[in-house]
C-alpha cells in the first residue's frame, strides 16, 4: 500500500485532531477588552489606491481621502435555558461511583487470581527442581554391587 495514496492520506486527515479554535488562534490573537456593552469599529468606503513608483526628484500628487465612518454593533447574549436538577447530577455521581466500584472490585479479583496462580506455578517449578535434584544428585546403583553385598 503506498503511504502516499490519496486514500491512505484522507484517512490519516480523518484521525488528526480537531482543533475547535483553530480560527480564534490563527486569525484573532490578540484581545481587547472593553468596559462598554457595543463594538465599535471602523469602515472606510472608497477605493483602494496604490501608490505608484515614480521618480524621487517629480513630486507626488495628493490624494484626498473620503474619510471613515464609525459603527457599532451590540452582540447577542447567549442564555443557556437548561433546568439545573441536582438530582439528577446526584444520580450520575452515584452511578460513576459505582462504576468506579465495580471496576476496583474486579481489578482486585484479577490480582488475586493472578497471585493464586503465580503461587501455585512457584509450587510446581520447586516441586520438579527437587525431584530433579534427588534424581541426579543419587549415584547410579550397579548391577554387579546388588547381586555381591561384599
Amino acid at each position: 500500500m503506498d503511504l502516499f495514496s490519496t486514500t491512505a492520506l484522507n484517512r490519516v486527515v480523518e484521525e488528526l485532531p480537531l482543533n475547535p479554535a483553530f480560527f480564534l488562534n490563527t486569525f484573532f490573537t490578540t484581545a481587547e477588552t472593553s468596559n462598554t456593552e457595543d463594538i465599535k469599529f471602523d469602515s472606510v468606503k472608497g477605493r483602494r489606491l496604490i501608490s505608484p513608483l515614480v521618480s524621487p526628484i517629480v513630486a507626488g500628487k495628493v490624494i484626498r481621502e473620503k474619510g471613515y465612518k464609525t459603527q457599532s454593533l451590540a452582540p447577542a447574549y447567549i442564555k443557556d435555558k437548561r433546568v439545573f436538577n441536582l438530582q439528577q447530577l446526584e444520580l450520575q455521581r452515584q452511578q460513576i461511583e459505582m462504576q468506579q466500584l465495580q471496576l476496583e472490585q474486579q481489578r482486585l479479583q484479577l490480582q488475586q487470581s493472578t497471585d493464586r496462580e503465580l503461587q501455585r506455578q512457584l509450587e510446581f517449578e520447586k516441586q520438579q527442581a527437587e525431584l530433579y535434584r534427588k534424581r541426579h544428585s543419587e549415584p547410579p546403583q550397579s548391577k554387579n554391587k546388588a547381586k555381591n553385598p561384599n
